[in-house]
């Protein structure tokens, strides 16, 4: 007895000092996306439809925008190139206000270094206001020779009312670049959220302390049941996990590194089938493609695993008293360490193409960590009626294959009409996918909604499916 408390307060000491990490982590590493809240991106090019004429020596190409928000994000142009190796000359490329002739930004490119039909970004990294005007996007070339130049890639199915383009004064009707421009508004995210990561630590403080007084007077306290048995059965539940790991590997050659090898061939084959549909409109293709994958396969894996978990424990269930949610758990922790293995070839692959940690890695964690909670409530409800209805199965697979398409894994969100894109903002999938995405090929901190959402999507999924499995668990010895 004493030594479960002892155990219990330096968990809870523990989960203390790692929220508290977490909360400082987060406000150190959200900078601007605490501070403002993403706009619209305005001059969208999805869709590469033609090019203009080989961009000669003192060529100036200008593409105004109207900008509706208070600060520039980031700029993005798309190039073509003809994959030729022989190119000759540079680039200056400037964003100006247009009605002060301000320059928001500016920066030189050499022609070389451009890379044929993929979308450049250029970010711009003060905090400019622009008053809700309308920029310039300027491109002007520079010792260029005749076949061996660059040209800018155009569009003509989303040019908004108000964009012009410009080719050395003259006006070039229903025609804009391939060209996006993300704006940023204001939002009250950081005074809001201040406050309240400071009274979450407190709270949760307080909370532990209650646990900790609960379970040393013997009083009720909520989780502490729940913490007791794993305790209790903290072996049983490791010994599990271990045979659910090894059992998949069991008389393979390559074991283990399937895990690695697996999401790295699915990607693969998926690139070679969409890359030369998306790729264009998505920078880094490859890691936006692997990280989809991963992380959608090992949700998946992880409830396909746990709809089996009772009916294949049917022996221990019926022999034996344990806490019957510990083999859905286990199932589901068990694809979570194939996740640790299929995170080495995503972050090589991130690391290869150029990107390079950033201090955002701190909030991966956090999605693990939601992910796994949301997979045990739905392996909970899965579960338990797999043992009365064995059809679950197979509609279970057929759910996951079609939610896998109404995820954007491996097409970009752009492409959807805009009732889909607003539908997509109901599938907490979406959430989980985009956050990691954005930490690893955006490198900084996912805005502060897609926190609040997928914690309160995982813990949604964790009280339906606890009270489901609550409620059916007792007849489970009669059907399977």
């Amino acid at each position: 007895m004493k030594e479960n408390q002892n155990r219990l307060r330096k968990h809870c000491l523990l989960v203390l000092m790692v929220y508290i990490l977490f909360i400082v982590s987060f406000f150190a590493t959200g900078q601007k996306q605490l501070k403002y809240d993403q706009g619209s991106v305005i001059n969208t090019g999805i869709k590469n439809e033609s090019y203009l004429e080989e961009l000669e020596n003192g060529q100036k190409v200008v593409q105004e925008s109207i900008v509706g928000g208070k600060y520039i994000d980031y700029f993005e142009i798309t190039f073509g190139t003809f994959d030729r190796t022989d190119l000759v000359g540079k680039l200056d490329i400037q964003l100006v206000k247009k009605d002060s002739n301000e320059i928001l930004y500016e920066t030189s490119l050499e022609m070389k270094d451009i890379k044929n039909a993929v979308p450049m970004r250029f970010a711009v990294d003060k905090e400019l206001e622009v008053q809700n005007g309308i920029v310039s996007l300027v491109i002007m070339a520079e010792d260029t020779l005749p076949g061996k130049s660059v040209t800018v890639m155009t569009q003509n199915a989303n040019v908004n009312d108000g964009d012009n383009l410009y080719i050395n004064e003259g006006i070039i009707s229903n025609t804009g670049l391939c060209a996006n421009i993300s704006y940023l508004n204001s939002a009250v995210y950081y005074p809001v959220l201040l406050p309240l990561g400071i009274f979450s630590i407190i709270a949760l403080a307080i909370y532990l302390y209650c646990l900790q007084d609960a379970n040393l007077k013997g009083k009720k306290c909520i989780g502490l049941g729940f913490i007791q048995k794993m305790y209790k059965y903290q072996f049983l539940l490791e010994q599990l996990v271990q045979r659910d790991f090894k059992t998949k590997y069991k008389r393979s050659v390559l074991g283990v590194l399937w895990s690695v090898l697996n999401p790295l061939l699915t990607m693969a084959v998926q690139y070679a089938v969409f890359s030369q549909l998306f790729r264009y409109q998505i920078a880094n293709y490859p890691v936006y493609l692997l990280t989809g994958t991963v992380i959608f396969n090992c949700f998946t894996d992880a409830t396909n695993q746990g709809i089996y978990s009772i009916i294949n424990n049917a022996s221990l269930i019926t022999k034996v008293y344990v806490p019957k949610n510990i083999y859905p758990i286990s199932k589901v922790l068990s694809s979570f360490v194939n996740l640790l293995f299929s995170f080495i070839p995503l972050l090589l692959l991130a690391w290869f193409t150029g990107l390079l940690p950033s201090a955002s890695y701190l909030m991966i964690p956090y999605g693990i960590l939601c992910l796994i909670i949301g997979a045990i409530g739905l392996a909970y409800i899965l579960s338990a009626l797999m043992v009365f209805f064995r059809d679950v199965q197979f509609l279970w697979s057929l759910f996951t294959l079609m939610w896998m398409y109404a995820t954007p894994i491996f097409y970009p969100i752009d492409i959807l009409p805009n009732f889909m894109r607003i539908l997509m903002k109901f599938n907490p999938m979406y959430y989980f996918v985009e956050f990691f995405r954005t930490i690893l090929i955006d490198r900084i901190t996912p805005e502060p909604l897609s926190f609040v959402v997928m914690a309160v999507s995982a813990v949604f999924f964790l009280i339906i499916g606890n009270a489901v499995f609550k409620k059916l668990e007792n007849k489970f010895a009669l059907y399977i």
